[in-house]
């Protein structure tokens, strides 16, 4: 019995997750040339391992791929202000998510006593 429960509730986490990124991203839909209508309705209801395929091609349709081309931060910048010397976790993660996700140069502005902890997490920040 607790299988099937635990079958459930796997089921409606990946259906939830399904949805809203088929609600975010279709506003998007007429720049990147994505068809959401080619999103059939039994993927979305179905679940397992078929529904994270069909959301991760529809998030690879979407991202653009990397060009030999660019030099680094043209494909993207991000400045994060905030943190302090108790609270240096938020502007870190904020600033490591957006590298992970695709831009090149993170910037992080924080205080004075908060800089050399943030730079202790991580190489690839900038931080001010």
């Amino acid at each position: 019995m607790e299988k099937d429960n635990l079958k459930l509730a796997y089921s409606a986490a990946v259906n939830r997750r399904q949805l809203f990124l088929i609600r975010c991203l279709g506003g998007s839909a007429g720049k990147k040339n994505f068809n959401f209508q080619s999103i059939r309705m039994q993927s979305v209801m179905s679940s397992g391992p078929s529904l994270e395929a069909d959301a991760v091609s529809i998030l690879r349709s979407i991202i653009p791929g990397l060009e030999s081309t660019k030099h680094k931060g043209q494909a993207g910048k991000i400045a994060v202000v905030g943190g302090c010397r108790e609270y240096t976790g938020a502007p870190y993660f904020s600033a490591i998510s957006a590298l992970k996700i695709g831009a090149d140069l993170s910037h992080v502005f924080c205080t004075k006593d908060a800089a050399p902890v943030i730079k202790s997490y991580s190489p690839e920040l900038i931080v001010h």
